[in-house]
């Protein structure tokens, strides 16, 4: 948007939309920037122009609301941090972050939360070898995301724990290697116990109040594939139908300790 001052700027109102219009500072100059009021339009556009004009930095009576704050009274408004490693990850985007801040509430990390980015396979292979059972998880493709939420008062949906994509094949078979065969029904309960245990443990210890609910077992269904109409994911061939129950069972069971404080599943 170029600058302009506010007798030349764009029109903020007409006939179908009513706007509230406050005045900000951004990189030294002064700026409008108006937002619908969604109580009175159905219109969800956003527009903001940069203005040089002393009259527009004056102007101190404008109402100044975000997304979020219009929406508090009915739901959280939520964002994407979007990418698929630490060094391309949206938390490094000052302007997106500065924007999610401001006019949301809740945020999801589109891939950095999901198994395949968090289970660690040469450390679980190491506590086979050493005769522990448990999966090794690490939290660094994540950390940079929750401290931000923390600083900044804005929290996250957990996303995801159990899906039929993003889950490594390895964490599926004997001794956690890629060319092992499937472990049991048994050993699987287990690593799923273990895994939802840690996930939940490290998360509500470490950022307690940032994840507010979790999205526990993620597109599980599939018509027609079978007599019970889930995906043939790994969870079912391991597990059985019932893999959903016990996702459930054991998200629930470790976020108690801090239900009432910080989550809800």
């Amino acid at each position: 948007n170029q600058a302009a001052d506010v007798e030349t700027a764009p029109a903020v109102s007409n006939d179908t939309v009513e706007w509230v219009e406050s005045t900000k500072t951004a990189n030294g100059e002064n700026y409008v920037e108006a937002i619908p009021d969604i109580s009175k339009t159905n219109t969800y556009n956003y527009i903001s122009y940069y203005s040089t004009s002393e009259k527009v930095a004056k102007k101190q009576n404008s109402a100044e609301k975000s997304l979020k704050d219009l929406c508090d009274s009915y739901f959280k408004l939520g964002f994407g941090i979007t990418g698929y490693s630490n060094e391309n990850c949206a938390v490094k985007l000052p302007k997106y972050m500065e924007l999610g801040a401001e006019h949301f509430s809740s945020c999801t990390l589109t891939n950095l939360m999901k198994p395949s980015y968090i289970l660690n396979q040469k450390k679980s292979i190491s506590n086979y070898k050493n005769g522990n059972q448990e999966p090794v998880l690490d939290f660094s493709s994540a950390d940079a995301s929750l401290k931000w939420c923390m600083k900044n008062g804005v929290q996250m949906r957990g996303h995801t724990l159990v899906w039929h994509t993003q889950a490594p094949e390895w964490f599926f078979k004997e001794g956690y290697s890629d060319k092992g065969e499937l472990v049991s029904r048994e050993v699987m309960l287990v690593r799923m116990d273990s895994m939802i245990r840690q996930y939940l443990t490290y998360v509500q210890e470490n950022y307690p109040g940032v994840v507010y609910c979790w999205d526990v077992v993620n597109e599980a269904v599939e018509p027609g594939i079978n007599e019970y109409n889930l995906r043939d994911s790994y969870w079912y061939r391991t597990i059985g139908a019932d893999y959903i129950y016990y996702a459930f069972k054991y998200a629930r069971e470790y976020s108690q300790k801090y239900a009432k404080e910080y989550a809800s599943i």
